[in-house]
């Protein structure tokens, strides 16, 4: 019966990126009447909503931390939907940005692409695909100039602590002295069992203190986490890179540029 909801379907077809856009819509679709109902209800679980809401959270913390002077140089790790840039790149653009999305998905990729095909002139975007072992050992080679803001957005809900760590490292390594890094995760929840065995749809779930240690174990300071305010279940922690010290000499950091 579950397969007559439109998401159950595309969740237990393994169609991931297609199931998330239809979580997102967040408009009931399926087979019938039944159908239907039942796709609504699994609309409305607690985590459908946390991976909603934590959207909006994570929007809006980048919107409160940008760089005092532009451009924004900033660096998302996970494309997703897309969802994510295309509602920020009017503000982004207004303050001139140089944005890098980095994802394993040249279907998630493409759909970024699209969507920002219209944007402003002072927004720019490059994506690169790197494959997911790269990127959660550390070893990702990506040509970029120091960061003020890197987002890794959805990976942890797929990483077990130490893989989670050693990726909050690497992208640590990414941001110049003083620079943010942005991470969102999921918080435990009752319907886990419905995503993870009817769905199959597994996520590793963390409560906020996990979250804040992981990122104080990647070698992250002045480390906070924020609660999504409808579900609770949807997590953004945050967590600075030192400022860099020099003492008797000059600092250059790369020079390269986005293209």
């Amino acid at each position: 019966y579950l397969v007559r909801s439109h998401l159950g379907e595309l969740a237990m077809d393994r169609q991931l990126l297609p199931a998330r856009l239809h979580l997102e819509a967040a408009v009931p679709a399926g087979d019938g009447p039944l159908g239907e109902a039942l796709d609504e209800w699994l609309q409305g679980l607690r985590t459908a909503r946390a991976m909603r809401e934590r959207r909006a959270e994570t929007a809006e913390l980048i919107l409160e931390n940008l760089p005092v002077e532009p451009p924004l140089r900033m660096m998302v790790v996970g494309a997703g939907t897309g969802a994510l840039i295309h509602g920020l790149v009017e503000d982004l653009g207004r303050l001139g940005a140089e944005v890098l999305v980095v994802d394993d998905q040249r279907e998630s990729l493409e759909r970024l692409q699209h969507l920002l095909q219209a944007r402003p002139r002072n927004f720019r975007l490059r994506l690169a695909q790197r494959e997911s072992w790269e990127l959660v050992t550390g070893t990702a080679r990506i040509p970029h100039s120091p960061l003020h803001l890197l987002v890794v957005d959805g990976l942890l809900d797929h990483l077990p602590e130490q893989l989670a760590v050693t990726l909050l490292a690497w992208a640590r390594t990414q941001l110049q002295p003083g620079g943010l890094l942005l991470a969102t995760s999921l918080g435990p929840a009752s319907d886990d069992a419905i995503f993870r065995h009817l769905l199959r749809w597994p996520m590793v779930r963390r409560r906020a203190p996990m979250l804040h240690h992981l990122l104080e174990a990647a070698g992250l300071h002045h480390v906070r986490v924020q609660e999504d305010r409808g579900t609770g279940l949807g997590l953004v922690g945050m967590g600075r890179k030192d400022p860099m010290v020099v003492v008797g000499g000059s600092h250059s950091g790369d020079a390269s540029h986005l293209s």
